[in-house]
């Protein structure tokens, strides 16, 4: 599970495709499934492999209820979208995930984030800022100091970079 976490993405998706060939049969518990499926979809998008993340992923929603374990490979789908320059998709997708996240009482810290990145790569700045504080405002405020909370920073002074708010994106 940790190499995706370490960006070894080649090795976590050599290690779980096994696991989730798998998927829906008897022998293996459905949780255990979707967790690797998760794990195989995150990896997927991390090589830039898009369109194999959002057929995994599709897949893995059919077989869930409409519960909130949905919530993380439905955040999933949405950057598997955004890979693809799907954006209309994208937005429709992870604005779904925050009910089911909010449901389970987690952060929507990433999903704002993602939303924001959307916005940004878009044009669409006006609506990407509130994101972004929002976004690095709950990172901060749920896990401190942590490199989470720096790289939603960051991504809020990039953003303000591209813009040429120069002395803005310096504060951040």
């Amino acid at each position: 599970g940790n190499y995706n976490i370490w960006g070894r993405y080649a090795d976590a998706a050599r290690i779980v495709e096994p696991v989730c060939q798998k998927l829906g049969t008897a022998n293996v518990h459905p949780d255990f499934l979707t967790k690797n499926a998760n794990l195989l979809a995150e990896a997927y998008i991390g090589l830039g492999q898009y369109v194999p993340a959002e057929t995994l992923l599709k897949r893995t929603l059919s077989r869930l209820d409409a519960n909130a374990k949905r919530a993380f490979p439905m955040f999933l789908l949405g950057n598997a979208y955004r890979g693809q320059g799907r954006f209309r998709e994208t937005e429709e997708t992870l604005k779904a995930c925050i009910p089911l996240y909010e449901k389970q009482g987690i952060s929507c810290a990433s999903i704002f984030q993602s939303m924001a990145t959307l916005y940004q790569v878009q044009g669409r700045f006006e609506e990407a800022e509130p994101l972004f504080d929002k976004s690095a405002q709950m990172f901060l405020v749920g896990l401190g100091e942590h490199p989470e909370t720096a790289r939603a920073y960051c991504h809020h002074g990039q953003m303000r970079f591209a813009q040429g708010k120069l002395k803005e994106a310096e504060q951040l």
